[in-house]
């Protein structure tokens, strides 16, 4: 089966680099990792930072964390033929 995920992409934790409505897996830099869809830069995962994963809400001290690599869900036509050039058929002739 082919893989459903592109490459990794290591990214600087500015912005949003991807299309609305990618579906991204997304590393924040406290190793925190989600799958989303993304709904442009302003949404809650490529807005601005987030606090660390393990600060509390209220802790307003704590410091704040970037994303640092993401990967895009291939879109589910593109795996198909991939999986299809990975094992073609023969073709049969009608006589």
């Amino acid at each position: 089966m082919a893989d459903i995920w592109g490459p990794w992409i290591e990214h600087d934790g500015k912005g949003c680099p991807v299309p609305v409505g990618t579906i991204c897996h997304l590393v924040w830099r406290d190793g925190l990792e989600i799958i989303a869809n993304v709904e442009g830069s302003g949404s809650w995962v490529w807005g601005d930072l987030r606090y660390s994963s393990t600060s509390g809400r209220n802790s307003y001290g704590e410091p704040l964390v970037p994303i640092v690599r993401y990967r895009i869900r291939k879109l589910r036509g593109l795996t198909i033929l991939q999986e299809i050039a990975a094992y073609p058929q023969p073709v049969r002739e009608d006589a």
